[in-house]
């Protein structure tokens, strides 16, 4: 959220609990019954006198405050029942001055390459609590169509099932006690594993982490057991256009190869996967000098000694065949799954057609990234019902311009994705399928009028709703631990909340403008999902654009029942 973000997003987030809950295990409990029950009088006694002068302190405190107005009010003779109540102004014996953590300046990120490659960053913050993540360079983009589809799925789905040195009740206890989140998620071009734990806890995490990530145990029965799900599963994916435009619409960017590849598999695919597959697959791409391991909430030396221990003796190795890490290619296209009647539904129970259309974007390292942040959050969007402020993006323009105006839109969103060497922008939308020609022309004409008009106060507030949300994500442990592994990942550096939004207040209308003016000169990439006798050929659909591009619509829109004819 990386999320959000999610998009992204989905950045958050994503490692689990902020604050975990400890669990004790029957032998931890009946230890800790044992150590109450074998205390000397005197310490339960001292206990019962503290908790006794704490709750009298305080009552003295709160009878003082109400009594302030009168004349009997004196806070510092005693407490109702006569006890002595503890001044207000010394520290309660035994207790700790509580001192604030220095934030006077941003944390610091440190990062560590080892002797074979592997990369370590993390940001120390005070707290009991921290995140640690470990990164693979391995995704659905380095699968080779008819050799190893769907592995990165199988991978991510069997990771905490078993492993050479433990089966899976094993890992199950161990996070059970630990009392902490463990995840691993998957995603095109990264597979990360991940742990949210009390900093005391933070050796058993990665070495429970690192087994899982170094030492996968792939059997026959696990796969079999996951086949059958993925055949449940694609059922209900083609019941969810929300999971399936994504899919068609980097279908139709980049083809079936690399980025284009899915996320899911049919179950056709699935059925080809066997263990020996599995580890072909990871042997490839888990090598040193594509593994991340990224912290947040511990000293960095500390993290350094930890994955010494467990990935210091990885053997370097050479990189993938350039098969595998063949570089992304945008050549636009489409991707349509035709139906009689549109299986998605509003509330009233009336079919909808979902659409997206999508411009080649920019990657992770480019300049035009944060214009092309800017511009996802002016075009904001969502669903035909949203409750919230400015905040919830009720005044980007997909609200404003078309689900406030017209009725029958079901939804209209912006998506920016970025890769390691390509991206990713498209307007995702759901309406009746007789509208769906009129919705497609609202979109580009949205596109066409950001390139050609933007008005400084929507500017500003697509600038400062980005930074909000950025520094909002990182107030989480996890996701400061997944913004770290990602900037690593991509770029070997790590830019901190302060530069990030320093870079955001420099982006200009003209910034924007520039950048999507280029991208709507570029081939149109084109999904659809139901109903759609009434989508436009894609060729009129570029045409469209270019006319819009160069009429420049007015930023609110009117009728369009004279702008273009579909047939």
């Amino acid at each position: 959220g990386g999320g959000g973000g999610g998009a992204g997003r989905q950045a958050g987030s994503r490692l689990g609990l902020r604050h975990p809950t400890r669990l004790l295990s029957s032998s931890q409990l009946s230890r800790q019954q044992g150590m109450l029950s074998s205390c000397g009088s005197s310490s339960l006694r001292h206990s019962r006198h503290a908790a006794a002068a704490v709750a009298t302190r305080s009552l003295s405190a709160s009878t003082s405050v109400g009594n302030s107005g009168g004349s009997g009010g004196d806070s510092g003779s005693g407490g109702v029942d006569g006890t002595h109540s503890w001044p207000q102004t010394e520290l309660f014996p035994g207790v700790p001055p509580n001192q604030a953590p220095d934030v006077s300046a941003p944390a610091a990120t440190h990062i560590t390459t080892l002797a074979n490659g592997v990369r370590v960053a993390s940001q120390d913050n005070p707290g009991p609590w921290c995140s640690v993540a470990m990164f693979a360079l391995a995704g659905s983009r380095h699968e080779l169509q008819g050799q190893t589809t769907g592995s990165t799925l199988f991978v991510d789905r069997l990771s905490f099932k078993g492993t050479q040195n433990r089966d899976g009740r094993d890992i199950a206890q161990i996070t059970e006690a630990l009392g902490g989140n463990f995840s691993c998620a998957s995603n095109r071009d990264t597979i990360m594993y991940g742990a949210s734990v009390f900093k005391s806890d933070l050796a058993q995490a990665v070495d429970l982490l690192s087994d899982v990530v170094l030492n996968p145990k792939y059997t026959q029965a696990d796969v079999a057991e996951l086949v059958n799900l993925i055949e449940f599963e694609h059922e209900f994916i083609l019941d969810r256009p929300d999971i399936l435009i994504p899919e068609l619409i980097h279908s139709a960017a980049f083809g079936q190869a690399t980025l284009g590849n899915n996320l899911f598999c049919s179950p056709e695919d699935a059925a080809n996967v066997t263990p020996e597959m599995l580890h072909q697959f990871h042997s490839t791409l888990y090598i040193p000098s594509r593994l991340v391991i990224s912290g947040a909430g511990m000293a960095h030396e500390e993290l350094v000694d930890l994955v010494t221990k467990h990935f210091g003796s990885l053997e370097s190795k050479p990189d993938p065949p350039s098969s595998i890490l063949a570089p992304a290619k945008y050549t636009g296209g489409q991707a349509i799954i035709a139906l009689d009647e549109s299986p998605s539904r509003n509330a009233l129970n009336r079919p909808l057609t979902q659409m997206a259309i999508g411009l080649r974007s920019v990657d992770w390292n480019s300049d035009d990234l944060y214009p092309m942040a800017v511009l996802y959050i002016l075009l904001g969007g969502g669903g035909s019902f949203s409750a919230g402020g400015p905040g919830k993006g009720l005044y980007s323009r997909l609200y404003t311009n078309v689900l406030n105006i017209f009725h029958w839109m079901e939804s209209a969103i912006a998506w920016n994705l970025a890769y390691e060497d390509a991206g990713l922008f498209y307007l995702q939308a759901s309406s009746p399928p007789d509208k769906v020609g009129d919705a497609a022309s609202i979109l580009i004409s949205e596109l066409a009028s950001a390139a050609n008009c933007i008005y400084p106060e929507e500017l500003s507030r697509a600038r400062n709703q980005l930074k909000s949300a950025l520094l909002m994500n990182l107030e989480s442990r996890a996701s400061t631990c997944e913004d770290i592994g990602r900037q690593v990942l991509a770029s070997n550096m790590r830019m901190n909340p302060e530069e990030v939004a320093a870079r955001i207040d420099e982006v200009t209308a003209e910034d924007v403008q520039g950048v999507l003016k280029r991208m709507l000169r570029q081939p149109l990439s084109v999904a659809a999902y139901g109903d759609v006798s009434q989508l436009p050929a894609l060729e009129v659909l570029q045409q469209a654009t270019a006319e819009f591009l160069n009429q420049a619509p007015s930023r609110r829109m009117g009728s369009l029942s004279n702008l273009f004819s579909w047939k």
